[in-house]
């Protein structure tokens, strides 16, 4: 992920030097309305004061699917954008306003996927919903799994946080375990020994334990 983000910052750079050199005005990462009120953000705008002419610019990078995708992807930025035409027109004193999502090829980068390092997971707490194992995009076949760790967490896809609560409360206690003979040691006075345990072991345990049984209750 970050290595397509940094991938895109640096098509969307050199897209936009392209048309200041060619006397475009050019604003970046622009927020702006749509006609239903809500929010968005546009990569690019490129506009002419002279013309009273402007496009609104949406580089994306993906995976090749097949030869409709460019149009695919043209279509899908132009229903998220031409919402915000209006917006723009007001804001820039323009006439025309053209959308272009323009589709830029993972692997013509170097960016490719390993099939076998991707897997995917569909959260739901249906027990009964239908799981097909695999997903095809394209050519590429990816696993379903039914749990996955997270920034350290375990995430099942029942939402199910007992085994997290359990793991938690393992490692509290082997972290108590790991000092129990330093914390009954005669060189610790009594009252660090009391102040001691808590700060070592209960941070891991109640950290997640109390958060994720609250809201296994409130699910169940």
């Amino acid at each position: 992920m970050l290595c397509s983000t940094r991938w895109l910052q640096n098509v969307q750079s050199l897209i936009a030097t392209a048309l200041k050199k060619k006397s475009w005005i050019v604003e970046e990462d622009v927020f702006c309305l749509a006609t239903n009120g809500s929010s968005r953000r546009i990569d690019i705008i490129a506009y002419s004061q002279t013309t009273k002419k402007g496009y609104i610019i949406d580089p994306t990078i993906r995976i090749e699917t097949g030869s409709s995708q460019p149009e695919d992807v043209n279509q899908e930025k132009i229903n998220i954008y031409l919402p915000t035409v209006d917006y723009f027109k007001v804001k820039y004193q323009l006439e025309n306003i053209e959308v272009i999502g323009l589709l830029i090829g993972a692997r013509a980068i170097g960016l490719e996927v390993n099939p076998e390092k991707t897997k995917y997971m569909i959260m739901s707490r249906d027990q009964n919903i239908v799981r097909n194992g695999t997903i095809k995009i394209g050519d590429l076949s990816f696993e379903e799994v039914e749990k996955f760790k997270y920034l350290g967490a375990t995430v099942t896809n029942i939402n199910d946080t007992r085994e997290e609560i359990k793991r938690r409360l393992n490692m509290g206690n082997a972290c108590y375990y790991s000092v129990e003979k330093l914390l009954s040691s005669s060189l610790l006075s009594k009252s660090r020994r009391t102040n001691k345990i808590p700060s070592i072991s209960g941070m891991l345990v109640m950290s997640g334990s109390q958060k994720h049984q609250k809201s296994w209750e409130s699910q169940h």
